[in-house]
């Protein structure tokens, strides 16, 4: 590292030449701005770091005054303030730099207001910083509020305009206004507007999907939605969560039959196996064998992902939870079955466990429970 800020220092030497000869000049400022902004980057030492960037901010300041009416000075000033963020660590310092760079974007709109990625690039900063808040619900629905209308903007401009833009932008920003109007009704109480916000977030998806057909990622991207939604309203309208989880399913074995991605395939598989778990539940009360019916098939795609990501041990602990509930439905009917399920179980955990060490015990009292079945038969 060291060599590196004694490059960017070297950098910096040159800049300021060229500033002191061309003081009203505004490409040496906006140069020196991002070496400053590398040293901060670089710069181990905190305080040392912070200088950088006040320094990066200073210059960036410079040029914006000397060329007002450019909007890719604020953007480029605001863009600073965003990589900032990502490393603080003081809490209100981060929420001012988050305020600040919006203040910028938001000039380089006013500046440019035609430009539809001005508005597309504020959104995404709103969606990030709405990432950071995590329990504040009041201020993650006021984001996403501002983020839908900033990507309602951008849609709006898109539309305007077709042949400026291809059908994947098209679809990659009703993809991020779906989730800004998810992720609202996640956060609303009022259960009416709740529901009203997810079928506005389904819709974007399923008109993202339209402008993309061959984007199958877009299927198991709405089929997580419908998936996690059901699990929301379970409580309240099991039937309800039912149909969502059908959809789901739907999605999914469409994108994998589909599809052609194999990273794709690869969470698809595991995401209808999560679906077909759930399923499995729902009907473990009323329906013996179509819940078992399920649970094999559960199985059967963890099995899958387990072999695309060459065991790797997490998805061994999901399908040893799907061993484990297979065996205590044969636990009182047919011993054979469930001895060899729980043995698969106990085998898939001890494999996790063998990988992550640290993580002993581990649904320790599902593998015990395991165990002691299999001494006493």
């Amino acid at each position: 590292m060291a060599n590196l800020i004694e490059d960017c220092h070297k950098r910096i030497k040159n800049f300021s030449a060229v500033i002191n000869v061309n003081p009203n000049g505004t490409i040496a400022y906006k140069n020196r701005a991002k070496e400053y902004e590398n040293c901060s980057v670089y710069e181990t030492d905190e305080q040392k770091s912070e200088k950088y960037f006040h320094k990066a901010i200073k210059d960036y300041s410079a040029v914006i005054k000397k060329d007002f009416n450019n909007p890719d000075n604020y953007v480029s000033r605001a863009e600073a303030y965003l990589n900032r963020l990502k490393t603080e660590k003081d809490e209100k310092k981060s929420e001012d730099y988050f305020k600040k760079a919006i203040e910028d974007y938001t000039s380089a709109i006013k500046k440019d207001a035609e430009n539809a990625e001005r508005y597309n690039t504020r959104a995404l900063t709103y969606d990030e910083w709405r990432m950071k808040l995590e329990t504040d619900r009041e201020k993650i629905a006021l984001y996403c509020s501002k983020s839908i209308e900033d990507y309602t903007k951008v849609i709006e401009k898109y539309e305007a305009d077709v042949s400026k833009y291809d059908a994947e932008q098209f679809m990659l920003r009703y993809q991020n206004r779906a989730y800004a109007y998810f992720q609202l009704a996640g956060v609303t109480e009022d259960e009416q507007k709740a529901q009203e916000y997810f079928e506005k977030a389904i819709e974007d998806l399923t008109t993202g999907i339209e402008k993309v057909p061959e984007y199958y990622v877009g299927y198991w991207k709405r089929a997580d939605l419908y998936r996690t939604w059901s699990d929301i309203i379970r409580n309240k309208d099991k039937e309800k969560a039912k149909e969502y989880l059908q959809k789901a399913l739907d999605d999914l074995t469409t994108s994998i039959n589909e599809g052609k991605s194999e990273q794709c395939n690869y969470n698809d598989y595991l995401y209808r196996a999560l679906v077909y778990s759930a399923m499995a539940f729902d009907e473990e009360e009323t329906d013996s064998a179509k819940s078992e019916d399920y649970l094999e098939k559960a199985l059967s795609d963890y099995s899958t992902v387990v072999e695309k990501t060459s065991g790797y041990a997490d998805f061994c602990a999901y399908r040893a939870g799907a061993y484990y509930d297979l065996a205590k439905n044969f636990e009182k009917t047919n011993t054979d079955k469930a001895k060899e399920f729980f043995q698969k179980a106990v085998d898939d955990w001890n494999n996790y466990e063998a990988q992550f060490p640290s993580e002993q015990g581990f649904s320790s009292e599902r593998k015990e429970y395991a165990e002691n079945f299999l001494k006493s038969k």
